[in-house]
């Protein structure tokens, strides 16, 4: 277990100056031309389809699309100390997420602007919130011993992974997000689900100290 504590340190260390340098990154312009290299290869594919389908998707990720998911997620936890890792990881992350917002205050694209917002943009809150709940049920998943064959675990934690990245394209397309807000809300997402998952095993191991 002290292996893997340290392991989780290092990859959080590592996660967070991602994270730092990405911020300074942003304010300094050296993103911009990631940013515009995106939209510009976007615009090439905007048609009433596609925006209906990625209006469609993008739902996955708003907030009354997570609460949805929620509740249908904490009906079918049986185990209670999960349902609270679940409230935490999602809850604390959305909060965690709506400060930095503020703190940074980045604005939002100029182009495209298919969908309206009013909040800052980075990082981008639909793909927090969506890789939490995610990254909740890839760890459900793997975590299901016996219950479900390896062949059935991928190709789950395939379609999860594939809506994720929809969820991504989807707010670059809208033109509501840069693809920098959506990296950056990955790497927020990633830190708060190592943590909050390693902290929970480590609270739930059979040699932890019981009360």
């Amino acid at each position: 277990m002290k292996k893997k504590l340290i392991i989780v340190d290092i990859i959080t260390i590592i996660l967070i100056t991602l994270l730092i340098l990405m911020f300074f990154g942003i304010n300094l312009g050296f993103f911009t031309k990631i940013d515009t290299f995106t939209y510009n290869l976007i615009k090439t594919t905007i048609n009433p389809t596609l925006t209906h389908i990625f209006k469609i998707i993008t739902f996955l990720g708003s907030t009354i699309g997570i609460i949805i998911f929620s509740i249908i997620i904490l009906l079918c936890l049986k185990d209670n100390n999960k349902r609270l890792l679940y409230l935490v990881i999602v809850v604390g992350g959305v909060a965690l997420n709506s400060l930095l917002k503020v703190l940074i205050h980045r604005p939002r694209p100029n182009v495209l602007k298919l969908v309206t917002e009013n909040t800052y943009s980075f990082p981008s809150g639909h793909t927090l919130a969506s890789s939490l709940v995610i990254g909740f049920l890839l760890f459900l998943i793997w975590e299901s011993s016996g219950k479900l064959k390896k062949s059935h675990k991928v190709l789950l934690s395939t379609l999860l992974v594939i809506i994720s990245v929809l969820i991504v394209i989807s707010r670059i397309y809208l033109g509501a997000h840069y693809l920098t807000d959506c990296i950056g809300a990955y790497l927020l997402a990633s830190i708060i689900l190592i943590n909050s998952i390693t902290l929970f095993q480590i609270l739930n191991s059979p040699s932890a100290p019981k009360e």
